[in-house]
């Protein structure tokens, strides 16, 4: 089956599937926003052989199309004992790794807004439905607290793994205390990676977006912290790849981890 059939099945399958008629739009772009916005939409909640198997197939294909990026081919920009920083600007769903960090709200389900541009977005729906059941079925409809951490398979991701946590909300400006919670959010991750049996580990800038830390010192407190933890857990050796996706945020990065960070 052409990969456009199988969007226009998803589509027809996923509106029946919500009791409506089926609305499939004629142009492959309108159909891409069309089904991302229903795959955001939809419920934890099992779905039938025929639905899982086109989504896989499609996701699969996707994934195909854009490219994979091998986590232990990236150059090392920095140094920690017997573990290595990276750098690497670009779409986190790409990135095959032991495990990728999502920055995800209390509710560690997922964004539900058709379309958003966020990493927790991008995550959901391009691993596909059985990651919001998962995270479901562990958190049974309770709210995670800041900096604490769940894992689940990465499903259609290259990844293995996905690390979700939430990040502190920053007051105006950013207090002592939201930097101590930023911080425990990327102890955590590490700690979790490597209970893991991780060895390649890519982090996303948190709490920087809608959350409103300010990114240069959250970029600070991110690379301070994994260092420090890196000294501080020798037999790790892990590689730990801090992921950007804006401009802004790799100058940032980039005037931390020094110009071997470059790709």
């Amino acid at each position: 089956m052409e990969q456009c059939e199988r969007r226009k099945r998803l589509i027809e399958l996923l509106w029946r599937e919500r009791g409506e008629a089926p609305d499939v739009p004629t142009t492959d772009e309108e159909q891409r926003v069309v089904l991302r916005g229903l795959l955001n939409q939809r419920p934890p909640m099992a779905a039938n052989e025929e639905l899982l198997a086109l989504q896989d197939a499609y996701l699969q294909e996707r994934l195909r199309e854009v490219g994979t990026v091998d986590a232990d081919t990236l150059p090392v920009a920095q140094r920690v004992g017997n573990s290595g920083l990276s750098l690497w600007q670009g779409d986190i769903t790409r990135l095959s790794a032991d495990a990728i960090a999502n920055a995800a709200n209390h509710a560690m389900l997922g964004c539900f807004l058709p379309g958003h541009h966020c990493i927790d977005n991008a995550i959901h729906t391009y691993a596909g439905l059985q990651l919001r059941l998962a995270c479901h079925e562990i958190m049974q409809g309770g709210e995670a607290v800041t900096a604490q951490v769940i894992v689940t398979p990465a499903f259609n991701l290259p990844a293995r793994l996905v690390l979700h946590v939430t990040g502190p909300v920053a007051h105006r400006p950013a207090t002592e205390q939201d930097a101590r919670a930023l911080a425990r959010c990327y102890e955590n991750l590490l700690d979790a990676a490597v209970a893991n049996g991780c060895r390649t580990v890519a982090l996303c800038c948190l709490s920087t977006g809608v959350f409103g830390f300010p990114q240069e010192r959250a970029a600070e407190i991110a690379v301070g912290t994994v260092r420090q933890w890196l000294k501080n857990h020798p037999q790790a050796r892990l590689r730990v790849v801090f992921n950007t996706f804006l401009d802004s945020d790799q100058a940032i990065y980039e005037s931390l981890l020094g110009p071997s960070a470059l790709q």
